[in-house]
């Protein structure tokens, strides 16, 4: 009903005005609870966000809703040792979290890139190969 479009509404405006990470990331969430078709250009559009970590939650749900993601952002975030604990609460880096979602998405691309993510951190500097998540 009427309370649910405001509602909506309130979480796409936090989304796409918010300067908080914290506060677009929950929106993502609240939005995929909610379910709405209005909510997925948001998320086709979160995919290729600025923000690695708004990236991966909308890439994340829209696996989950058998939406298909693009693979491309989180192949460039394999790279990416940033620790993301401090923002997620959760041990790791934003490498080992694109790792997770795309051995969840298990097309034979999203496997390849990871693959190919592990034979270039082989043959990096040892010291930098120490730094690469061990999963890849």
């Amino acid at each position: 009903g009427n309370l649910g479009e405001v509602s909506l509404d309130a979480l796409l405006k936090t989304f796409s005005e918010s300067a908080d990470l914290r506060q677009r990331n929950f929106a993502l969430y609240a939005l995929a609870m909610i379910g709405h078709l209005r909510a997925l250009e948001t998320f086709q559009i979160a995919q290729h966000d600025d923000d690695p970590l708004i990236r991966l939650t909308a890439i994340s749900i829209l696996h989950h809703a058998d939406q298909h993601p693009d693979i491309a952002p989180l192949v460039t975030m394999l790279a990416d040792m940033t620790d993301v604990e401090e923002i997620t609460g959760f041990e790791g880096r934003m490498c080992d979290l694109a790792v997770e979602i795309l051995r969840d998405i298990g097309t034979p691309e999203a496997l390849t890139a990871v693959v190919e993510a592990r034979f270039t951190a082989q043959s990096l500097d040892p010291h930098v190969r120490r730094r690469m998540p061990p999963h890849i």
